[in-house]
């Protein structure tokens, strides 16, 4: 059995890597419990990432409930939650503040390279989310 990854560990490897498709990072930890990774070329939507005894966690903040268009948000949130299963690796979520994220998650002991997978697909799922729901943002 593999052993549970550690933030140390991941702020290394994710300093060194370079995906198949060229994508680079730039990973620090930001506070005891919280990994920030950048992708190259997207530094307004760094991946944030903790672990504990039952998930590696990533997350990427998408907008404020305060930037959703008056009357679109019902509308928004259904789409998002239809969503949440064709989309790969990734899920959406409202925080109880109104931030909306889009996630995904991993067992804590998962091989480096679907980390890393992992974090590339999330930065790539981000960029499209952006892309296709700006029409109900202001």
């Amino acid at each position: 059995m593999s052993e549970k990854r550690t933030l140390t560990e991941l702020e290394a490897t994710f300093n060194v890597a370079t995906t198949d498709s060229g994508m680079k990072f730039y990973a620090e930890i930001v506070d005891q419990e919280v990994l920030q990774i950048v992708v190259d070329d997207r530094e307004e939507f760094p991946v944030f990432v903790t672990i504990d005894d039952s998930q590696i966690l990533c997350v990427s903040n998408l907008w404020n409930k305060s930037e959703i268009r008056d009357g679109a948000e019902n509308e928004l949130n259904r789409i998002l939650l239809e969503l949440s299963l064709p989309v790969p690796l990734s899920a959406f979520a409202i925080t109880r503040g109104g931030q909306y994220s889009i996630y995904g998650s991993m067992s804590p002991t998962s091989i480096i390279d679907n980390v890393i997978l992992e974090v590339e697909t999330l930065s790539d799922n981000t960029l499209s989310a952006i892309e296709e729901f700006s029409e109900y943002l202001q």
